[in-house]
């Protein structure tokens, strides 16, 4: 089964021949990439060697890496200077890779979200992939009259898009709808955003960790909990009807689930909620949530890659008080890869499984 990472190096295969082509033609560019682990990926940085054209990256690079080899790296600037006024109309092309979950409306949001930072004769290069429905993405973005035509397509299912500037702005789609769901003969209702991962009831995993948890936490009171990958927040609502009494806290980094997240949460008492990337190892989340939580209850994304899912445990150790308790859910297929990084930070992890699903339990020392 393809990986995020063999996805990621088949999106290059068709990218790099279209910037050899503008290259040779003397169009260097300035040109922003959107792209997971960018900064770190050779097949890129021996690309950007030898080209004239400007690179920028939202990923951080990778020190070690950079202090040992002559490749370029695309420059490192922190999303929120995007939002400067110096960043505003820079940039003659954005790319943009899409990656699993994903719908249309993740990508007509992400490209609004940047839009304002293109020049105004730029464009957007945008790598759909078949199996994630490239076709109905394709048509939405037509139907919202942007100017969209083909450039290149592989025989993996890829395709070469391009968008260009033919509008100064236009603004992000903001969907919810109310689900309801019951847990344990309790009742609930929530909103949930149009690309949510479950949009119609409590999905199974979730399901399963929060049945775990309960179990091994039947008594509760002025603790902290806290739900990494909090999504719409079904971690919280729940628990915290069936534990009431104690803090929350919920951390997501999608915009549009934070968005409605906080709708969720601003109905209970005694929670809050951030946006942080627990995969960026220098988070500044680590230092505020130090040593500080009783419990986590997490659902966390299954297709993470090695680098990305330690730095996302040792940040779960590291928010854990001592004798702190850690509750994770994953797909079967990823449990082995999920089990060998918990045993990094974890001296004891217990298992639990039931058809697709496996909950891991952990104590931090």
């Amino acid at each position: 089964m393809a990986t995020e990472r063999d996805r990621y190096h088949e999106s290059l295969n068709i990218l790099v021949p279209y910037f050899s082509k503008k290259e040779s033609i003397g169009s260097p560019e300035r040109i922003l990439l959107l792209l997971k682990d960018a900064a770190m990926d050779e097949k890129l940085c021996r690309f950007l060697t030898n080209t004239s054209s400007d690179f920028y990256t939202l990923n951080e690079p990778d020190i070690e890496q950079k202090s040992r080899t002559q490749e370029a790296f695309p420059t490192f600037l922190e999303e929120s200077e995007l939002f400067e006024e110096g960043h505003q109309n820079c940039f003659d092309s954005i790319v943009l890779i899409q990656s699993w979950g994903q719908n249309k409306i993740t990508v007509y949001n992400l490209i609004a979200k940047y839009w304002k930072n293109l020049k105004e004769n730029g464009s957007v290069l945008l790598v759909l992939q078949k199996k994630f429905g490239a076709k109905s993405i394709i048509e939405f973005l037509k139907s919202k009259n942007l100017d969209i035509e083909p450039i290149s397509n592989n025989r993996s299912g890829l395709r070469l898009m391009k968008i260009y500037k033919n509008q100064e702005k236009f603004t992000e789609i903001v969907v919810s709808q109310e689900i309801s769901f019951n847990f344990r003969n309790h009742s609930y209702s929530a909103y949930v955003a149009s690309g949510a991962f479950s949009k119609t009831d409590l999905d199974n995993g979730t399901r399963f960790l929060l049945e775990i948890t309960a179990e091994k936490l039947s008594d509760m009171e002025d603790k902290v909990i806290l739900d990494m990958g909090a999504g719409w927040g079904a971690i919280t609502i729940v628990l915290d009807d069936l534990f009431p009494g104690n803090q929350f806290i919920s951390l997501e980094l999608d915009r549009m689930s934070l968005e409605v997240l906080r709708k969720n949460l601003d109905r209970l008492k005694r929670t809050s909620c951030h946006r942080v990337d627990l995969t960026n190892k220098r988070s500044y989340i680590g230092e505020r949530l130090a040593d500080s939580v009783d419990y986590i209850v997490s659902n966390p994304p299954f297709h993470m890659n090695d680098g990305k899912c330690e730095v996302f445990f040792e940040h779960s150790r590291r928010f854990l008080k001592r004798e702190g308790s850690a509750f994770f859910v994953v797909e079967s297929t990823f449990s082995n890869r999920f089990r060998k990084h918990l045993e990094r930070f974890f001296k004891r992890v217990d298992t639990f499984a039931r058809e697709n699903y496996v909950v891991f339990m952990v104590r931090r020392e």
